[in-house]
């Protein structure tokens, strides 16, 4: 059981050319797996809970401009961690784990 809410969960992670990229889970899996699962390989990511849809939109309000934006590392803080990507995630799981159809 996952401890954010997918529904005002986002996980952040840069693109090579440092623009920004927002991964909204769906709650099908829990959100700490979409990172490590469904993100490249490799990508440091920040997992932030907005706590209501309310206060993504007041952070973000001019989402057709994100690749505008970059990561501020020293205000977001250490990542909480790294993608694996699918290939190498589904080679760790058992048989049947939820996810690796």
């Amino acid at each position: 059981m996952s401890k954010y809410n997918p529904e005002t969960t986002r996980i952040f992670y840069q693109n090579a050319d440092k623009s920004i990229c927002v991964c909204c889970p769906t709650g099908a899996l829990p959100v700490e797996v979409v990172a490590v699962r469904d993100l490249p390989a490799g990508a440091p990511y920040w997992i932030k809970d907005f706590k209501s849809t309310d206060n993504l939109k007041a952070s973000f309000p001019d989402l057709d401009f994100f690749d505008s934006f970059e990561l501020d590392e020293e205000y977001w803080g250490d990542p909480h961690g790294v993608a694996l990507g699918f290939e190498e995630w589904y080679k760790q799981q058992p048989e049947g784990t939820p996810g690796t159809w």
